[in-house]
């Protein structure tokens, strides 16, 4: 059994700001210490493209030119999100219980420790919709929660269940290892502050107790169940939001599908008290 972090790609054949390998949409690139100088430049252009939008104006306005343009959302938005997350696989049969749904980011890798030592479960993303919930001595992870054909389900110890987790929380660190390394050559100008938005955008720049502030402070009025909340307005986002901007030219995102009926993670929204569970 292996637990990877993977970063969910599109392509960008009309990107020209840095060297990028070649990747086809909605493929995965796995992220640890062995990646590729071109692989590192995909990486960063894709977690960049993830944050490139105008940001509030306390910001400060956006730069005019291609490079400073394209960073400006990465490097100065508090907030950051990483398209992807930990991918579970059985090596023997190939067969995966747990793959990153749309709408699930890297920055809430965090989740995993939550489903073993707080609530219990966690959800991530949807298309599939893949849980983990605390089951006894164990840990149950379901590839799909809203699948109709049947899903592949699996127990596995806690213990190990951590060891999975601690093993791709270390690839994300040598991931970003190289992150420093290839800015330093790539981005001079901007090196150090391109490799602290990746250290804040991968969750490695915090501790667990902030890194559970920061996900629900991201949308005010919402209480209770936060990462739910969060994860049902990103797919909101996504479908108000059709493309990002990639230098001159525009990457596509990938509809969200709706929440389907009687979701446990739908909520009803009141403008004035915000959201809460129906």
């Amino acid at each position: 059994m292996v637990m990877q972090p993977v970063l969910e790609i599109f392509s960008a054949d009309d990107f020209a700001l840095w060297p990028i390998g070649e990747h086809e949409s909605y493929g995965h690139l796995v992220l640890n210490g062995e990646l590729t100088p071109a692989e590192v430049g995909t990486a960063v252009m894709r977690i960049a493209a993830c944050n490139d939008f105008e940001p509030e104006q306390e910001y400060g306005p956006c730069p005019t030119d291609p490079l400073g343009s394209f960073l400006h959302g990465l490097l100065t938005m508090p907030d950051l999100f990483a398209a992807g997350g930990f991918r579970v696989t059985d090596n023997a049969t190939g067969t995966v219980f747990v793959d990153p749904g749309c709408c699930n980011g890297l920055e809430t890798w965090r989740d995993w420790l939550e489903v073993l030592d707080g609530t219990g479960y966690s959800s991530f993303g949807h298309d599939p919709s893949s849980v983990a919930e605390r089951v006894g001595d164990g840990v149950r992870l379901t590839f799909d929660a809203h699948g109709t054909d049947g899903s592949p389900v699996i127990e596995l110890p806690t213990d190990q269940v951590r060891r999975l987790v601690t093993g791709a929380e270390q690839d994300v660190r040598d991931f970003l290892g190289l992150v420093g390394t290839w800015a330093e050559r790539q981005l001079p100008a901007h090196a150090a502050a391109v490799t602290a938005a990746l250290a804040r955008a991968l969750d490695l720049a915090s501790t667990e107790r902030d890194s559970g502030r920061r996900r629900a402070a991201r949308l005010p009025g919402v209480r209770g169940r936060g990462a739910a909340g969060a994860e049902l307005d990103r797919a909101r986002l996504e479908r108000a939001v059709p493309c990002v901007r990639v230098g001159a030219g525009a990457m596509p995102v990938r509809p969200a599908a709706p929440v389907p009926a009687g979701d446990p993670l739908q909520l009803e929204r009141d403008p004035a008290a915000g959201a809460h569970e129906r």
